[in-house]
C-alpha cells in the first residue's frame, strides 16, 4: 500500500500545476492518505501531534515524508492549532449524530480538551502580562461560542449546554429542570483529566451557579429554575 501510495502521490505533485482548482479543491477533501487500514482526510492529519489523538487526528505516517511538499498543497500542517481542535469537535458532533462514544474516542476527545484549555490558558497568562491582557482574554472566552464538550453519557454538546456537577444532591433534584431546559452535565472524564486552571479556560458553568433554589408562596416544597444568564 505505501508504494502504490508514493507513485500515487508522486504522480500528482509532477502535474499539480495542470490540475484544475476543481480537481485540487477535491483531493483536498477526499479521504486520500493511509494510517493503518483506513483512508484518512487531510484535515484530520498533521505532521506532527503532541500526544496520541486517535483515532480523530494523526500524524502523516513516516513512509509518506517524503511528499512533504504535495501534502501541505492539500492542506495538511505542522500541528494542530485551537480552531482545528474546535472545528474537528464541532464536526465530530454533527457527525456522532448524539449517538455516545465509545471509551477510546472519549480518551481522545478529552485529550483535545485539554490541549485546547491549555492553550487559552496559556494565553490568558501571557496577556495578564502584557498590555494587550483584555484583548487576549476576550478573544479566547469568545471563542468558547462552538466548543463542543461530551455530557456525562458520552454525547457530543456544545459547551453552553453543559454544566459541571460540583453539587451531587442538587444535580439528583435538577435532573427533570435540566432536561426542560436542554442541559446537560459535563462528562466526570473531563474533571479528572483537567486541572481547575484549565476547566476555567472552557468557561463551563457551574451547577450550583446555574440551577437557584427557591420556596414557592403555596407550598413548602422548593422550585428549580435554571438561570439562564449565568451559562
Amino acid at each position: 500500500i505505501p508504494n502504490t501510495f508514493n507513485a500515487i502521490y508522486q504522480f500528482l505533485f509532477d502535474n499539480w500545476r495542470s490540475l484544475t482548482g476543481s480537481v485540487k479543491e477535491a483531493l483536498a477533501v477526499s479521504p486520500i492518505v493511509p494510517v493503518g487500514h483506513t483512508l484518512i482526510l487531510p484535515r484530520r492529519l498533521f505532521f506532527r501531534l503532541a500526544e496520541d489523538l486517535s483515532p480523530f487526528m494523526h500524524e502523516i505516517p513516516r513512509h509518506f515524508g517524503a511528499h512533504e511538499a504535495f501534502l501541505k498543497s492539500l492542506g495538511i500542517k505542522e500541528s494542530p492549532c485551537v480552531a482545528d481542535y474546535q472545528g474537528f469537535l464541532l464536526d465530530l458532533k454533527g457527525e456522532s449524530r448524539e449517538t455516545a462514544l465509545n471509551p477510546n474516542e472519549l480518551r481522545a476527545v478529552v485529550a483535545i480538551l485539554s490541549s485546547i484549555a491549555s492553550q487559552w490558558e496559556a494565553e490568558r497568562v501571557s496577556g495578564a502580562t502584557s498590555s494587550s491582557g483584555s484583548s487576549s482574554s476576550s478573544s479566547s472566552s469568545s471563542n468558547t461560542a462552538d466548543l463542543c464538550v461530551p455530557d456525562e453519557n458520552s454525547v457530543m454538546r456544545l459547551a453552553q449546554q453543559c454544566l459541571v456537577n460540583d453539587n451531587s444532591w442538587l444535580r439528583n433534584c435538577a435532573a427533570p429542570t435540566l432536561n426542560a431546559a436542554n442541559m446537560h452535565i459535563l462528562h466526570p472524564l473531563v474533571l479528572r483529566e483537567l486541572s481547575s486552571a484549565q476547566l476555567d479556560a472552557l468557561h463551563v458553568s457551574h451547577l450550583s451557579d446555574t440551577v437557584s433554589e427557591t420556596l414557592a408562596s403555596s407550598s413548602p416544597s422548593a422550585l428549580l429554575s435554571v438561570d439562564e444568564e449565568a451559562q
